[in-house]
């Protein structure tokens, strides 16, 4: 909730999530804007209902605007890695799996690593070799072992 607060309106400067935001918001706000990511601790990255305000965002123009900027709608001309903590709070292996599904079902490339116990940052650091071993092989033109294709078929 609070990286869409913080990311939308830097996209989109007149959008206004005044109605939307929960009064805990601007606080969360606040230290992410100018921070890094070791800056933001994992209680800020609670559930999405206690910074955003759900039933308005499930009014125009927020509909349209969420799936606008949700990956999966074109393919990328680029291979993808996905790395998710199994301990994520905040974003549940579920809905990165789905996600992983949208991907592929556009024909994107995709690998897609999990990290048992990790959290929402603790899974920077465990992916770390992963990431830089899929970075090197895709650079050097190779697709495969970790830089291979996760999807399905």
């Amino acid at each position: 909730g609070v990286a869409l607060e913080a990311g939308l309106p830097a996209d989109r400067p007149a959008l206004r999530l005044d109605g939307v935001r929960t009064p805990g918001a601007l606080a969360a706000i606040a230290v992410m804007e100018p921070g890094c990511i070791d800056d933001i601790p994992d209680p800020s990255a609670g559930p999405a209902a206690e910074t955003l305000r759900l039933d308005r965002l499930m009014q125009p123009p927020w509909p349209a605007l969420l799936d606008e900027n949700t990956p999966g709608r074109v393919p990328s001309r680029v291979p993808i890695f996905v790395g998710q903590g199994e301990g994520d709070p905040l974003v549940i292996p579920e809905l990165t799996d789905a996600l992983v599904a949208r991907l592929c079902a556009v024909g994107d490339t995709v690998t897609y690593r999990r990290y048992p116990g990790e959290s929402h940052s603790g899974v920077v650091e465990a992916s770390q070799d992963d990431v830089l071993e899929w970075i090197a092989e895709v650079v050097a033109g190779r697709p495969t072992g970790t830089a291979g294709d996760d999807c399905p078929g």
